[in-house]
């Protein structure tokens, strides 16, 4: 069994794609240096303020993360298992974007922790994970959950699903390097 008193130190920042720093005190110095954190990372504000910031982890040390899985990690087996405690963060079911962006209630609808600053009852930070193969629909879907409450946006391109690759996501996208590159800077373009 793992040894979980020590993630209570893991979540001194979280890092954006350019691996700098996402502080929830809005990326300004800390009163008081923290032991815990590296202090010759560079600071820049975020669109992420948009959005409740959190400070899920720390470079260096592993996290725990509770895994999508469709059909079974709804909000309720969320909040149930983040009662367990030892997680770091948890990732949603994903949500489809294949035709339209869709709006902050569907968001908040299949997401019910965005209306509670994107975390569990127990506190859990939550992500909202998007699958779809239409770079600029995933960046406006990724501003739109950004608004309607998420801190983080995971994008899948791992879902070994039959049903899922037929239609353009998931793991199929591995195939094609250039378009998970697009839609990479697509979503980090629409919410650096």
């Amino acid at each position: 069994m793992a040894n979980f008193a020590s993630l209570r130190h893991c979540v001194s920042f979280f890092h954006n794609i350019d691996g700098e720093p996402i502080r929830p005190n809005g990326n300004r110095r800390p009163a008081t240096p923290d032991p815990h954190q590296h202090s010759n990372f560079p600071y820049r504000e975020s669109a992420l303020t948009i959005a409740t910031q959190t400070a899920w982890i720390q470079a260096g040390v592993p996290a725990l993360v509770l895994a999508p899985m469709e059909g079974v990690t709804d909000s309720s087996m969320r909040a149930l298992l983040s009662e367990l405690g030892g997680f770091t963060f948890c990732v949603t079911e994903f949500l489809r974007i294949s035709q339209a962006v869709p709006g902050p209630r569907v968001f908040q609808r299949r997401v019910p922790e965005l209306m509670h600053r994107g975390r569990t009852p127990t506190g859990l930070p939550v992500q909202v994970q998007l699958l779809g193969g239409n770079a600029s629909l995933l960046a406006q879907s990724a501003l739109v959950a950004i608004r309607a409450g998420a801190s983080a946006v995971d994008l899948n391109f791992g879902c070994p699903a039959r049903t899922v690759n037929r239609h353009d996501g998931g793991a199929t996208l591995l195939q094609y390097p250039d378009r998970i590159r697009e839609i990479v800077a697509a979503v980090r373009a629409a919410v650096p």
